[in-house]
This record gives structure tokens, sequence and C-alpha cells, in this order.
């Protein structure tokens, strides 16, 4: 299976790029602003629904939140994707 990444440069220190990555709420606000239009919890936080600019919805289910390893796992669904890890 093939696996892409790409790594950039930020004039940030890691604590302040984790507590916008881990606060899944604000993408819309900290991380995307102009790509996603909106992000709404469910589940006590269990869900994420995000809606990007362009009308398309995603629904990722939170699998962690570590702040302790600064890890961020959520699997992702949509009528396009049934089934995607990031």
């Amino acid at each position: 299976m093939a696996s892409l990444q790409k790594s950039i440069k930020i004039a940030k220190d890691a604590a302040s790029v984790w507590d916008a990555v881990s606060d899944a709420g604000q993408l819309h606000v900290r991380i995307a602003p102009g790509l996603v239009a909106d992000t709404q919890l469910e589940q006590d936080g269990a869900v994420r629904v995000v809606t990007f600019a362009n009308g398309l919805s995603l629904k990722e289910h939170i699998v962690s939140n570590d702040s302790e390893l600064q890890r961020l796992v959520w699997s992702a669904e949509s009528d396009l994707w049934h089934h995607h890890n990031a």
C-alpha cells in the first residue's frame, strides 16, 4: 500500500502547534480557515464533523488525542470515503 508524507518547517514551537492540532473542535479556526468552513463535535468529542468550504462534509471518529505523544489519530468517512485512517 502506498503512503505519502510531507514535512514542512514552521516558525512555531511544538507546544504551540500541538495546542492548535489537539483542539479538535476548532479546526476551521486554528488550522485550516478558508479550507474548512465549520467543525462540530458530537458524542462528547468522540466524533468530529468537518464541513469544507466546497460543501463536502466528513465525519471523523477520533481514535486518539494523546497529549503526551502529541499524536492525533482519526478515521474519516463520507459518501465518497467509507473508511480512511489519517
